[in-house]
């Protein structure tokens, strides 16, 4: 598996709260992807928890939105790696249909 190499976007990410809109800094982003450089990417749940626990202060809910964008792109691209989609690598299928309300 190769290593984790990351690409940090200018774009900020939204997140929106009832009260007040709040702007992630990509700063975040970059931080996490100093301590996931050259790390197997298919170890997800480790580096959530390096990323999470190895914060030198909290990291609140701009970083949480920052680390969910990357535990997001890990679980792709261990499913990419496998060539098997995300939803067989959280459990499998669950139902075969679902009731629609239209």
């Amino acid at each position: 598996m190769p290593a984790i190499s990351f690409t940090c976007e200018r774009t900020p990410m939204r997140e929106y709260t009832a009260s007040a809109r709040f702007t992630t800094s990509p700063v975040w982003v970059e931080y996490f992807a100093e301590q996931l450089a050259g790390r197997d990417p298919t170890e997800i749940e480790r580096n959530w928890a390096l990323c999470y626990q190895g914060a030198r202060f909290p990291i609140g809910s701009s970083g949480l939105a920052a680390l969910s964008a990357i535990d997001v792109s890990l679980w792709d691209i261990t499913g990419k790696a496998l060539d098997k989609p995300v939803y067989e690598l959280l459990g499998g299928r669950v139902r075969d249909k679902i009731r629609a309300p239209w």
